[in-house]
């Protein structure tokens, strides 16, 4: 596309033209041309793990899931895999789970298009909605299920809990003074949880759990700019009393 002038200012008689590639012009530029952008959207880990979560109850609702001890191909061959596959089931497209497979049944399936496999710690919801029955194995049942269990219900152990001690001068006067023990704390754990880790952890009988959440802080360094992770300060009351050595 010229930038040229297609001529002179004045003396033609002509209205004047500053270049060939006027919009106006056969040929020309375009006046709202496309502009590409990014339409996809960030799907935060709460809704990801819930839409997991759906997409694999209502197929288990509907029957499409069909449970095996294990999935092991005896030769590394395609037609024994294939074999093995209609032992299970007629369907044509089929996604299989398991915990791990071996080198066999991998090189074996390669050349099965219609059928996937997938182990359970990677399998996602795209692939449990995309083919018509899923077979999986009673290990990856089990990693499935744990994968379905929201966070907040996963942390048990007190250590899921509780991070860290605060040991700033603030922090010890008012445990000196008020009885009261500062904490960084997981920003999913609620009051009872944080209660009942302390407990646990240092044998004292806790009163009064206050929480209070920080957003992270901003990146101030070189490359792209972010936010460092939230989290959540726990301050604890013990009974009268009781003390943590926390030095």
């Amino acid at each position: 596309m010229s930038g040229a002038k297609p001529w002179r200012q004045k003396g033609t008689g002509r209205a004047r033209a500053g270049y060939k590639s006027s919009p106006i012009w056969r040929g020309g530029g375009v006046v709202f041309g496309p502009k590409p952008r990014d339409y996809s959207k960030k799907v935060g880990k709460s809704v990801r793990r819930l839409a997991f979560r759906k997409a694999l109850s209502e197929r288990i609702n509907a029957g499409d899931v069909l449970t095996i001890d294990k999935f092991v191909v005896s030769e590394l061959k395609t037609k024994a895999f294939v074999d093995l596959l209609k032992k299970q089931t007629d369907a044509k497209r089929v996604l299989i789970v398991s915990d791990s497979f071996d080198e066999k049944t991998y090189k074996s399936a390669r050349n099965v298009k219609p059928v996937k496999l997938s182990t359970a710690a990677d399998v996602n919801t795209e692939q449990l909605l995309a083919f018509q029955k899923i077979l999986v194995t009673q290990k990856a049942l089990e990693k499935l299920a744990e994968r379905t269990v929201a966070e907040s219900t996963r942390m048990n152990e007190p250590h899921d809990i509780i991070k860290t001690a605060s040991l700033t001068e603030k922090s010890t006067l008012m445990s000196e003074k008020q009885n009261k023990y500062v904490f960084r704390v997981s920003p999913k754990a609620n009051k009872i949880q944080i209660k009942n880790a302390i407990e646990r952890l240092f044998q004292k009988t806790v009163v009064d759990v206050n929480t209070c959440n920080y957003a992270g802080k901003e990146k101030r360094l070189r490359g792209p700019l972010g936010r460092r992770p939230r989290w959540k300060k726990a301050i604890v009351t013990l009974k009268e009393g009781d003390k943590i050595e926390l030095v």
